[in-house]
């Protein structure tokens, strides 16, 4: 009888609420909430910049999304058959006003790592970066290379 009973519960009704409330306060509560650097331990935000991946039959194309990081705090290379990309962005406000000023730091790292298939050129990897946009560019070695067979008719 207890399989055709889709639902029981298995809990007294205020624990099922305690369980829901602080399940809906952890999703909305999460760090950095109430902006950045104001958690208040002082300590760096890690956050994830957008990438994207894109193939072609020669190259694997590496997008990422790092508005306002100096290309000189970035981090990339090739390990245990991923590409690692790291770094830091720091950025600092500042507001003057007739009766205030203001000024606002902001330190996060940043740790990416895309797993790369068999048969790239870890040599012949390029990055550039403009205007908060960087692309990685992943050669595939000559081998690696799909093949054309030809099919000959017989007659």
């Amino acid at each position: 009888m207890n399989g055709l009973i889709p639902w029981r519960r298995t809990t007294d009704l205020s624990s099922l609420f305690r369980h829901e409330m602080g399940d809906l306060f952890g999703r909305f509560f999460v760090p950095g909430f109430f902006g950045p650097g104001e958690e208040g331990n002082g300590s760096t935000n890690v956050w994830t910049p957008p990438v994207d991946v894109a193939e072609t039959n020669k190259e694997i194309v590496i997008t990422a999304e790092l508005p306002g990081v100096d290309p000189k705090a970035m981090e990339i290379y090739v390990a245990n058959g991923a590409l690692v990309l790291k770094g830091e962005k720091e950025v600092a406000k500042e507001e003057k006003a007739k009766n205030y000023y203001r000024t606002e730091r902001y330190l996060g790292t940043f740790y990416r790592e895309v797993p790369l298939p068999a048969g790239v050129d870890a040599d012949k990897i390029t990055a550039t970066c403009a205007h908060g946009v960087l692309a990685i560019t992943i050669p595939k070695k000559p081998e690696a290379l799909p093949k054309k067979v030809a099919v000959k008719a017989i007659v």
